[in-house]
């Protein structure tokens, strides 16, 4: 073969690559991450899904029951606390409003309970400037429960005389051994100038003549029946008083 058969050969050759090389279209790149690259994304995937999980946590049904069974025993405590609260309040509520009817009962009550020597010394005994009606009486007595109303009602007939009342105690029974007390209920009258000066039973049956003797005190003068003795009875029956140290 010639040098000019040759070469044109080589250029037929060359033209023939160029025009297929042209002619051939260009593939891009390929987008599909490789096997490599798709075990680190994964990777990355899960430990990304991990994190979030940790910082997340699904609630699982059992962690919800627990969770509502606390708040549940929660407020089931508050309202037993709330409702003590409540109760404790109107308790004291109406012990106030007791003692306040018991204040008011004693304020407006015409009679003077007395409990004490002491107190019977200062209430009674030393008193100089009205006349004083006592009785002696005690809570288990029928008598003397039937007879109270009659004496209330005869101390707020008589504002102007002192009435007292001397229940039996196991603190107070040597006041009543020292006055003499026989039975139950029984009465004194004390004046403001000669001290005691009557004393009787003033049962059911006889409590009006306590009554009206007690008036002729409180008025200044007394009924005789026929002839009687018309000395001052203001001046007797001291002895008792001073026997016991009240006068």
């Amino acid at each position: 073969m010639s040098s000019v058969s040759s070469i044109r050969f080589i250029c037929i050759c060359l033209l023939f690559s160029n025009v297929y090389c042209f002619s051939t279209p260009r593939r891009t790149p390929s987008l599909i991450a490789s096997p490599t690259t798709c075990r680190t994304s994964s990777r990355s995937g899960s430990s990304l899904e991990m994190s979030l999980t940790a910082d997340h946590p699904k609630s699982s049904p059992a962690s919800d029951d627990m969770k509502n069974e606390k708040e549940s025993a929660k407020l089931s405590a508050f309202r037993q606390q709330l409702e003590r609260t409540l109760r404790r309040s109107s308790e004291n509520e109406s012990k106030q409003k007791q003692k306040k009817r018991q204040t008011q009962t004693q304020s407006e009550s015409p009679v003077m309970k007395v409990e004490s020597l002491q107190e019977y010394k200062t209430i009674v005994a030393e008193e100089r400037n009205k006349i004083t009606v006592v009785r002696f009486y005690a809570t288990w007595c029928k008598a003397c429960r039937a007879i109270k109303p009659k004496f209330y009602q005869l101390a707020r007939m008589h504002p102007e005389i002192s009435f007292v009342e001397v229940p039996v105690t196991e603190q107070n029974a040597d006041l009543h051994q020292g006055l003499g007390i026989p039975t139950l209920p029984f009465g004194h009258i004390y004046h403001p100038d000669a001290g005691l000066v009557e004393e009787m039973k003033i049962g059911k049956a006889n409590f009006g003549t306590f009554a009206k003797t007690m008036s002729w005190y409180a008025d200044g003068f007394c009924e005789l029946n026929g002839v009687g003795d018309c000395s001052n009875p203001l001046t007797e029956k001291k002895s008792d008083v001073q026997n016991i140290g009240l006068v």
